[in-house]
């Protein structure tokens, strides 16, 4: 059984219904109703077609069983996307189980009850397509972009090892051998992962969000096929997942396939535990950290920004594409006031909250007050608002829009934009009024952003320093400024 939840209806259409005053109990409709008004044209794709333009189709439904289910059809397209996100990612494993969130991204491609292993690579690369996964603090993706027809293998096989995985000793030792390999290159040998890792570590403290989704050499060593097995079945379900298929592909004989593939199972699992929102958690106000690094210094000012789902969070982004370009933060600080080697804004979004760092490198000879008084000063001097006029916010929404617009016209982009919707922002139709909610934006509403989530909150402050410096850096290091200034710099570095 497949039920009903505002499928086919156009986007201004829904968008009218939020503001009738009785309930329409959409969810309850039956799929057969659906077909009943489409057979009739009462859901044309004309209508449809004022908000898509040309042949493009959306429609969101939701399984008995609790998958919810997004497809997109624009016969324009020449490839289809398939992506299935698990709502499982390193911030829901167990103390003792950090890194299987991780390690399962690659067990998945083992072979199932009907599948050989790697099914889904051989497929797509016969296909001339392609394929992978990733795992986050907050969810893990697999998707595969091929031509229209051979999408319906994937779509077999994703339904397949949602049920019938098979974990044999075999290949939980090769991909420990993989996954210990990623966290050796990635956290262990590099410093500057090394010295993030840390400072997550230190940071977040007991939050969920304090081990990176690579998880720990320790608990990745000490897995078994049966805490494996009891993860994935605690988990992988169709509860806790959302399937997209965007592309060349007929709507109704998508949804009747993947009633067909995904509706007859029955598998219960349990809901993610909920992520401490990053706006109530108590951090540290400074961490100091230390590491085998070339001869600089870093300090770094981290303020927390609302989840994907706010009001402003599209306000938020210009904000940060305006402050990050000319006349910026890094203009500020490094060329009118040469006060650093190098300087940027760092964003990290979380299904639980943001992080927006302003961060600095310099030479190690001052004192740590000093870096963060410069940065203060920057973000003092941002504050007077000469990065932002109507000119530049113009700007700032058209650099943002050629990206959606682009998007437009790849499936893949199409599915990220609809899974960030659904997955991030709590209402999949938002992936489709972008354009009107950026138009919208005005510079009182960057003003008011900037000002709220920086000039009045207290920020984390991190400062980095290397274990060992050169005497003669630390001698002469405070000469750099000055000879900076005459021009002597580009002779030395």
């Amino acid at each position: 059984m497949v039920r009903l939840y505002m499928t086919h209806i156009p986007w201004k259409l829904r968008k009218a219904a939020k503001n009738w005053d009785f309930d329409l109990n959409w969810y309850d409709l039956r799929f057969g109703i659906a077909l009943f008004l489409l057979g009739f044209g009462l859901l044309s794709s004309a209508s449809e077609a004022s908000v898509f333009s040309g042949s493009a189709r959306f429609s969101s439904i939701q399984l008995v069983n609790g998958l919810q289910v997004s497809i997109f059809e624009d016969q324009r397209m020449p490839i289809v996307t398939v992506q299935l996100v698990y709502y499982i990612g390193s911030s829901h494993e167990d103390e003792d189980s950090r890194g299987l969130a991780h390690l399962f991204e690659h067990l998945m491609f083992s072979a199932t009850k009907n599948y050989p292993e790697r099914a889904v690579f051989k497929l797509v690369e016969l296909h001339g397509g392609s394929t992978n996964a990733t795992t986050s603090f907050d969810e893990t993706r697999y998707f595969a972009s091929i031509p229209p027809g051979p999408h319906v293998g994937v779509l077999k096989i994703y339904a397949d090892r949602m049920v019938n995985l098979i974990v044999t000793e075999r290949d939980l030792e090769r991909d420990k051998k993989i996954v210990l390999e990623e966290l050796r290159v990635n956290a262990q040998n590099d410093p500057i992962n090394r010295l993030g890792f840390e400072a997550l570590r230190r940071g977040f403290e007991n939050h969920p969000y304090a081990i990176s989704p690579l998880g720990t050499e320790e608990d990745v060593s000490n897995a078994t096929v049966a805490s494996c097995i009891e993860f994935y079945q605690r988990y992988y379900g169709p509860r806790n997942a959302h399937l997209s298929i965007t592309g060349s592909v007929g709507t109704e004989e998508t949804l009747e396939l993947i009633e067909s593939l995904f509706g007859s199972i029955e598998k219960l699992v349990e809901p993610p535990r909920a992520v401490p929102s990053l706006a109530e958690w108590d951090f540290p106000q400074e961490l100091t950290l230390r590491d085998e690094i070339p001869p600089v210094e870093a300090s770094a000012l981290l303020f927390e920004l609302p989840t994907a789902a706010a009001d402003d969070h599209d306000a938020i982004n210009l904000m940060i594409s305006l402050i990050s370009g000319i006349d910026g933060f890094e203009d500020d600080l490094i060329r009118k006031r040469r006060r650093a080697l190098y300087a940027q804004t760092f964003d990290l979004p979380t299904k639980a909250g943001r992080v927006l760092a302003f961060g600095s490198i310099s030479l190690p000879y001052r004192r740590k007050a000093t870096a963060f008084s410069y940065l203060n000063q920057t973000l003092d001097t941002l504050a007077r608002y000469e990065w932002l006029d109507e000119q530049s916010l113009l700007a700032a929404k058209r650099r943002y829009l050629q990206s959606e617009y682009q998007g437009r016209y790849r499936s893949s982009s199409m599915a990220n934009r609809i899974e960030f919707a659904h997955g991030w922002q709590n209402d999949v139709w938002k992936a489709f009024d972008r354009e009107d909610r950026i138009a919208a934006i005005t510079i009182d509403d960057i003003k008011r952003a900037y000002e709220q989530y920086v000039v009045n909150a207290d920020p984390i402050r991190i400062y980095v320093e290397p274990a060992s410096v050169p005497w003669y850096v630390s001698a002469f290091g405070w000469l750099y400024p000055f000879a900076d200034r005459i021009g002597l710099t580009r002779f030395v570095l």
